[in-house]
């Protein structure tokens, strides 16, 4: 199911779930740093499994709502009883909402993003994009970096970038990762050393491509008052978006749910599922 398509400067629709957990609150403080306004809407939304309290959802409820204090857009909360993530993807399409934020680790504390967790589900299914926040470095959000495959969902996510009201102080940095073929063909190669040239051509060719389409991408969002600069890096294209939100201490990094194989669903083991384990900083989904 596909969600709505935000325009810029449109009211944003966001279902922030959280289960007071310090994960959780992560959501906040990203939320916090946007420069959303009055028009803009945040739900709150905690739910209460079989067998817990209401009082532990409304104190996390409570909690974030105090987290959001400064925040300019219009503040809601409210309870689900029932299986969590199914209560969040339901809430989600009442809402009609244009962003989900949860946390990456929940009560449990584990250090690990695991597979089959609530987040990782909620990324899955989710009608619209899902924000799977990390504590911020700083204060601010300051440093976004795109990941770009010459995808159609990659370019989808750089559109949708130009709709989500972003600091003024914030930079974007788009980052092409391509695989040497070099690599991808050493055994071969060293069978057929003939090979070894045009393979090393065929990786530059590669290269040239990527930074043509990272200019037409950068031109475009600066149009839109966005700082941009581009990188291409040699590597495997998870391992190398990951290494360069590490390097260039990004507050969060962006990628499209498919690449460029076209496969319809969310494939567990793809660039975007690596991304939203491993990443050092909070990752944006977008569908």
């Amino acid at each position: 199911m596909a969600g709505k398509f935000i325009k810029p400067g449109d009211a944003m629709k966001i279902l922030y779930a959280t289960d007071g957990s310090e994960g959780a609150l992560a959501g906040a403080a990203l939320l916090g740093a946007l420069a959303l306004d009055s028009t803009s809407q945040i739900q709150i939304l905690a739910v209460q499994d079989r067998g817990e309290e209401e009082a532990e959802e409304q104190t996390a409820l409570a909690a974030a709502r105090d987290a959001l204090q400064g925040c300019a857009a219009g503040i809601t909360t409210t309870l689900r009883r029932g299986h969590t993530v199914s209560e969040i993807l339901d809430e989600a399409n009442d809402l009609a909402a244009d962003l989900v934020v949860v946390g990456t680790r929940g009560r449990s504390a584990v250090e690990r993003f695991l597979t089959g967790s609530v987040a990782e589900r909620v990324t899955q299914y989710a009608p619209c994009p899902v924000l799977l926040a990390r504590p911020l470095q700083g204060t601010l959000l300051d440093r976004i970096l795109l990941g770009m495959d010459g995808s159609d969902c990659a370019l989808r996510a750089a559109t949708w970038l130009q709709t989500l009201p972003l600091p003024s102080v914030c930079e974007l940095r788009l980052v092409t990762v391509v695989t040497p073929h070099e690599a991808v063909f050493a055994s071969r190669m060293a069978q057929i050393p003939a090979m070894t040239e045009q393979i090393a051509l065929l990786t530059e060719q590669e290269k040239d491509t990527a930074h043509r389409q990272l200019k037409e991408t950068a031109a475009t969002l600066e149009g839109s008052g966005k700082r941009v600069t581009t990188e291409v890096r040699e590597d495997e294209p998870a391992s190398g978006l990951i290494e360069a939100a590490q390097t260039w201490h990004a507050d969060l990094l962006v990628v499209g749910s498919q690449g460029l194989t076209g496969i319809d669903r969310f494939l567990l083991g793809s660039v975007s599922e690596k991304a939203m384990r491993h990443a050092p900083c909070s990752v944006l989904v977008v569908k």
